[in-house]
């Protein structure tokens, strides 16, 4: 009869470190699972907070490209220069793909960018005598295209990046008006 107690004790010995064992496998994989779901949430986290930051950056930076049209104001002398003209250009034409008609031809803008700077040096001491240097840029514009239609002179791609660079809106001011108007129909 020693033999059963013996055994069964055995038996119970076995039967306790393996449900220890189980136990102790069973804890370690659940720390797995845990420790992999906690590493998933945390990517998805840090994936929303990265796309979060980026839109805002968009948003923030929504007119950036447009300081690279600044020389367009024709505050100085040499306010043209191919290398704004060229920068502009690439910008016109990356953003308008799909309008053909506002594509801008570099080797016609080089030319009519020489043509410009060359009429904007040999007239601007007469117009800082004539004040005229207080015009707006616009008023300077006219002045020189005035000069190209006299001459015959042809600037298209000139004329696409002016236009261009004096539609884009300087505040989100208008088109706030236009939607506090709608809401107050």
């Amino acid at each position: 009869m020693r033999r059963p107690i013996y055994l069964g004790s055995i038996i119970r010995v076995e039967l306790n470190s393996l449900s220890h064992a189980v136990v102790h496998n069973l804890k370690v994989e659940i720390q797995l699972r845990l420790f992999r779901i906690r590493n998933s949430v945390k990517k998805e986290f840090d994936g929303f907070y990265v796309r979060c930051i980026a839109y805002l950056d968009l948003w923030e930076n929504s007119f950036g490209k447009t300081e690279q049209f600044a020389w367009v104001n024709l505050t100085k002398t040499n306010a043209i220069d191919w290398e704004n003209a060229e920068t502009s250009a690439e910008i016109i034409n990356s953003s308008l793909l799909d309008v053909p008609d506002m594509k801008i031809n570099n080797d016609e803008l080089f030319h009519e960018v020489v043509l410009a700077k060359e009429y904007l040096q040999s007239n601007w001491e007469q117009w800082k005598q004539e004040e005229a240097t207080r015009d707006s840029s616009e008023e300077k514009w006219l002045r020189l295209f005035g000069h190209f239609k006299e001459n015959c002179i042809a600037a298209p791609n000139l004329i696409k990046i002016f236009e261009y660079a004096f539609c884009l809106p300087g505040t989100s001011a208008p088109v706030e008006r236009v939607f506090s108007l709608m809401n107050n129909a």
